[in-house]
């Protein structure tokens, strides 16, 4: 749970359930005007196949703390770049998210992957819509 305080007196807190393979499975951001009684505003939920996530990998490699602040990481951002649901919570799991439910709107992903069980290609569906993701590896 991380809580803060905004400069309205209102605050929020973010509940985050991890599943048993350690992927964040549900996110629930709640606001309260008191600081005592909070009120869910929204509910997002992520499942994930069971093959590497190359992001996640690429931080134990370089020993930075994977589980850095998911919430305060979007405060980052200035440029929203393409999905950044899928840009923040894909390096903070082990394995690649297949779904994510936010307030009943479903976003879908499928991958297709080498032979090290790393994704090459993934396409995501929002309702009719498509966009389709390449990954490259080099060896060194």
């Amino acid at each position: 749970t991380e809580d803060h305080t905004d400069y309205n007196l209102q605050h929020s807190r973010s509940l985050i359930t991890y599943d048993s393979d350690n992927n964040i499975a549900k996110i629930e951001s709640q606001t309260s005007s008191d600081g005592s009684n909070f009120t869910t505003s929204s509910t997002t939920n992520y499942t994930y196949d069971n093959k590497i996530n190359p992001g996640y990998l690429t931080l134990l490699r370089t020993d930075m703390d994977s589980r850095m602040s998911v919430i305060k990481l979007e405060n980052l951002y200035s440029i929203e770049i393409g999905f950044m649901p899928y840009f923040k919570l894909h390096y903070y799991n082990p394995n690649n998210i297949t779904s994510i439910n936010k307030n009943s709107t479903i976003t879908s992903f499928v991958y297709e992957y080498n032979s090290n069980d790393l994704p090459v290609f993934c396409t995501k569906t929002i309702g009719s819509n498509t966009t389709n993701y390449v990954w490259d590896y080099e060896d060194y």
